[in-house]
């Protein structure tokens, strides 16, 4: 009743649009977290933790189509050698 009611509001298209944003969202939380970036350097939390995410993903345009578009392992690799590097400053 509401979408014969409402047609202008495409709910169809919106709910659509939305089931694709939250799909996205899932592959990238898959690829890339917190709980991951602790899991590859062990003991790094709290303000180096944020340090280094907010280091890799101003390192990119557009990090998430980065995530997306990388192997695990590549993002792995990303993410040990800036936290070597940050580890060195």
């Amino acid at each position: 009743m509401i979408l014969a009611a409402f047609p202008e509001a495409d709910l169809d298209g919106q709910i659509e649009r939305e089931r694709a944003a939250e799909a996205r969202r899932a592959q990238i939380d898959a690829k890339f977290s917190g709980k991951r970036v602790m899991r590859l350097v062990p003991g790094l939390e709290g303000k180096a933790l944020g340090e280094l995410i907010t280091r890799l993903k101003g390192s990119f345009d557009d990090f998430e189509g980065w995530v997306l578009a990388t192997p695990e392992e590549e993002i792995d690799r990303r993410i040990t050698e800036l936290a070597a590097l940050l580890d060195a400053d």
